[in-house]
């Protein structure tokens, strides 16, 4: 087999020219950035025209001189790749005017071709690519594929399994986009979907899908189907339902039917790649193949096409992913540089490939799976060799190529750790340890089960043989991940890093693949590192600089967090200072409010607020005790009853018994964390409530605090209402403590409640709806006319996403008396950014 990943040279007659692919496939990269950015057509147009003025303004040098005609030829190519990028996404923007996407919101009748379907895992669906779209009576053409869930039950389970690929169906549904991104940090799976062609997604029933007809299958199609059909029957009936699941995750990257323990052992132990059908079980097929094409008499001047092609049938039948796509055509280019006579470099593959995947599907380009792919081989080839250098010479030759092996899965670890870490706010520190061992199981249960299953089919007693042998190593394999997944400190929570961090990351590691690589260089950083070591004061200075990047004081922030139905507010202040007030209902809690924390890096809370026992404001509080270790709990002074008791058992069983300090509040009470002070406005002091906590109003007693830090503050309202309202207007000594530059609408947003006498007293400039899907008509249009009647700018959750609110340090420090200014955002910038999609929502 063509030795992939082997470094040699262009020739010489191609050496001046040797960073063209490098350079065309780094400028595409940068092109697609920029119509991402929705850069200017004229930025391209002007770069064109400085172009064709510089090479006219030195044509003799252009004529005369080889080394700047071809520096000319490579801004050339860069210039034009970066168009070609910026264009390509111009494309994918194009696809609005014929997307299906567009009758988002409507019930039509869609037809179209079934490109997948599966029965089992956690809901019966269909991906159907779309044809055409009969909306109110008109057919419309229709581009992009819609995911169809289907109703659980028996019937969408037997619909499920006789759909096929290729067949035609007519089904009568309601279209929908897929969720965007609602707080900071959440995967925008509108642009998640668009990058496999999923355009928009919908619920159906069963009785309303129907086939009518079906396609005509090409070779290709028909050879990648029948092989995943054989796969998945032979394995469906010589595996045991355990095992079986683990070889489909590995064979053809179908994951939906392993249950979540046995997906975090993996993801924990680092060894999550095994699930997904990628590169190397590719090299795997590849191998197999040669192998049969040489004992076949198939001459070694045409086994790799015959490689290429296998190759190419499995790519389609585990659903050309992007890993799988970059393994199939490195393959194929390496191949037909051999069969040309010439040995390309691992850059110049690497680099082809990519561009080839980028141009045919530009959104790859954020594809976490083509990342990881591409920086994979890149630290095998230049990292790894950097890390090998340390193996001493005088090692046996297994202890060393051990070392090297443990060293090569550290260098790919190394450089997918950001990648890694933004996908599953997780670090696996073992998992270099684990692939010595997961990794050979794995091709051995690889080999087996599916030279087994395609066996199995022509002597099944064969193949049941070689299949059980797979179903052991399966097994085994499982149980070597599970114990390395138990091991302390196995794996360690991480927070999501910034775009600057991500980048200040890779240079730094371009930097050690560029020092490491070349003995020259090498030598140089060793003087210059020396010289510099006899300056004391460039040593500080250094420090110092690195120092204050790494714990420079963060901004004040409040932010209104995206809960749907609900609140959940979330303060950060300088000096470490984390406060969260409500934590919106149980779901919310672990699908939203924990997430977002763990995102931020949020190790502890130093006060946690609920403001009244409603399930929409306290429901997540044990899921948020249970991840957070919580110094103090706020709550009203009527805080008693049976609803209450059991909101804080929850907290104490979450921190494993352990019981936190609580204090109770009322009306003139003041808390301070840090620099933070929060004036407590409501309950008023002789609020009591009964044993049954039936006597009082929960939301009219509800917490409301007056935020404030330095220069700013800010009304925390709760679910308080007229009532609160007109009280607090009644005593003129409280009156005085309502202005703020920014409040929290109270319940959220309900006609019984920001009453215009309260909101002209507060004087806000912005108003904080937070609210979600409800059947109680919240925020009431009475509700919204008040407030904007005022003055205030309103922006609401529902509509926005989570609301931000900061302060720069700078700023801070230099109003801490006087109003500070304050920058408020929220996520509508975000999904501005989303190709296609930006197009459509207009």
């Amino acid at each position: 087999m063509p030795a992939m990943g082997a470094d040699s040279v262009w020739p010489a007659s191609a050496g001046r020219l040797s960073m063209v692919a490098p350079a065309f496939a780094g400028s595409l990269a940068v092109g697609l950035l920029c119509g991402y950015w929705e850069v200017p057509v004229a930025v391209w147009i002007c770069a064109w025209a400085a172009w064709i003025a510089l090479a006219s303004w030195n044509h003799l040098a252009l004529r005369l001189s080889p080394r700047y005609r071809e520096r000319m030829v490579l801004a050339a190519v860069m210039v034009g790749a970066a168009t070609i990028g910026a264009l390509d996404i111009i494309r994918v923007d194009s696809l609005a005017a014929v997307s299906v996407a567009r009758f988002a919101g409507q019930d039509v009748v869609l037809k179209g071709v079934v490109v997948s379907s599966r029965a089992g895992g956690r809901s019966p669906e269909a991906v159907i690519a779309a044809h055409c779209v009969d909306a109110d009576g008109s057919l419309h053409q229709a581009a992009g594929k819609v995911r169809v869930f289907l109703s659980p039950g028996d019937a969408s389970c037997g619909l499920a399994e006789r759909l096929r690929y290729g067949d035609i169906t007519e089904s009568r549904i309601r279209l929908e986009l897929a969720s965007r991104p609602m707080n900071p940090g959440e995967p925008d799976l509108r642009t998640v979907s668009l990058q496999h062609g999923v355009h928009a997604v919908a619920n159906a029933d069963p009785g309303s899908v129907h086939v009518v007809g079906r396609r005509c299958l090409n070779p290709v199609e028909r050879a990648a189907m029948w092989v995943r059909e054989a796969i998945v029957s032979a394995a469906r009936a010589t595996l045991a339902p355990g095992p079986c699941e683990i070889f489909l995750a590995m064979a053809l990257g179908d994951s939906s039917e392993l249950d979540y323990d046995t997906l975090g052992s993996f993801r924990k132990a680092g060894v999550s790649h095994l699930l997904a059908a990628s590169g190397l079980h590719v090299s795997l097929v590849v191998g197999i193949a040669l192998q049969a094409a040489a004992a076949a008499g198939v001459s070694s001047r045409r086994s790799p096409l015959v490689g290429f092609l296998i190759a190419g049938v499995y790519a389609v039948a585990a659903g050309l992913r992007p890993s799988i796509v970059r393994a199939w055509l490195m393959f194929g280019l390496s191949a037909a540089s051999r069969a040309c006579g010439r040995r390309a470099s691992t850059l110049h593959v690497v680099c082809v490939s990519a561009t080839i995947q980028l141009i045919l599907n530009p959104l790859l380009l954020w594809n976490a799976g083509f990342q990881m792919s591409y920086l994979a081989i890149v630290a095998l080839c230049y990292l790894a060799p950097c890390f090998a250098r340390i193996v001493p010479d005088r090692w046996s030759a297994p202890a060393a190529s051990t070392l090297r092996t443990l060293l090569a899965s550290t260098a790919v670890s190394t450089a997918l750790l950001p990648i890694v870490a933004n996908m599953t706010l997780e670090l696996s520190l073992i998992g270099p340890i684990a692939n010595l061992v997961a990794v050979p199981m794995g091709l051995v249960a690889m080999t087996a089960g599916l030279g087994g299953c395609i066996v199995w089919h022509i002597w099944p007693w064969l193949g049941s043989v070689m299949n059980a042998g797979s179903e052991a190593a399966l097994t085994a394999l499982a149980s070597f991940v599970r114990a390395m997944a138990c091991v302390p400190f196995s794996s360690v929570p991480t927070r999501m890093l910034s775009g600057w961090e991500v980048a200040a990351y890779y240079a730094l590691l371009a930097c050690v693949c560029a020092i490491g690589s070349d003995p020259f260089r090498r030598h140089r950083f060793r003087r210059a590192s020396r010289r510099i070591a006899k300056r004391p004061a460039a040593v500080m200075c250094g420090v110092g600089i690195l120092c204050f990047l790494a714990f420079r004081p963060a901004p004040f922030e409040v932010v209104v967090i995206h809960v749907g139905q609900g609140d959940a507010i979330f303060v950060s202040a300088p000096g470490g200072v984390s406060i969260l007030v409500d934590t919106g209902t149980a779901h919310a809690g672990n699908r939203h409010v924990v997430p977002y924390l763990r995102r931020r890096g949020v190790k502890r809370l130093d006060l946690l607020v609920i403001t009244h026992e409603h399930a929409d404001h306290a429901g997540g509080a044990g899921a948020v005790a249970g991840l957070l270790r919580t110094e103090c709990i706020a709550v009203p002074s009527c805080a008693d009853g049976r609803t209450w008791a059991g909101i804080l058992g929850e907290i104490a069983a979450a921190r494993g018994g352990e019981s936190s300090r609580v204090v109770r509040l009322s009306q003139g009470d003041v808390i301070r964390v840090g620099e933070v002070a929060l004036e407590v406005l409501n309950p008023p002091p002789a609020s009591t409530a009964a044993p049954d906590g039936r006597n009082i109003d929960a939301n009219e007693n509800s917490m409301v605090l007056r935020l404030v830090y330095r220069g700013f503050s800010m009304l925390l309202c709760a679910d308080a209402g007229a009532q609160f309202e007109r009280r607090i207007l009644d005593e003129p000594p409280h009156r005085t403590w309502l202005t703020a530059q920014v409040v929290k609408i109270g319940h959220h947003g309900s006609s019984g409640a920001s009453t215009f006498r309260f909101l002209e007293a507060v004087r806000a400039d912005l108003a904080i709806v937070s609210v979600g899907r409800n059947g109680y008509g919240h925020p009431s249009p009475a509700a919204i006319g008040r407030i904007l009647d005022t003055g205030a700018e309103l922006r609401r959750t529902d509509t926005c996403g989570a609301v931000s609110v900061s302060i720069a340090p700078r700023l801070a420090a230099q109003a801490k008396r006087s109003e500070v200014s304050y920058t408020a955002r929220d996520m509508r910038q975000v999904w501005a950014r989303a190709p296609m999609f930006r197009k459509v929502c207009r």
